[in-house]
């Protein structure tokens, strides 16, 4: 009797194998994705805003206020500060 060796990808398998999987966790993930509530806040608070909010915007004024010298920066001869 002659049992004829079949030689396997094993690599192409696993590769497939692993795109199964993902695309199945992807459509889980999509079928489960729910709007975020928002969240429950007493009616006399309404008028009352939000400290984080406004850390927040100060922050982002911070980091564009940084990222514009940085970019004024960038046509500066860096040799004049690094002193090479």
């Amino acid at each position: 009797m002659c049992v004829e060796e079949v030689s396997k990808d094993y690599m192409k398998e696993n590769m497939r194998r692993i795109r199964h999987i993902q695309k199945s966790a992807q459509q889980t993930d999509e079928e489960t994705k729910q709007p975020v509530k928002a969240l429950w806040k007493l009616s006399k608070f309404d008028s009352v805003p939000s400290r984080v909010k406004e850390q927040l915007q100060v922050v982002r004024f911070n980091v564009l206020h940084l990222l514009v010298k940085l970019q004024s920066y960038s046509t500066v001869d860096w040799q004049h500060f690094t002193g090479y």
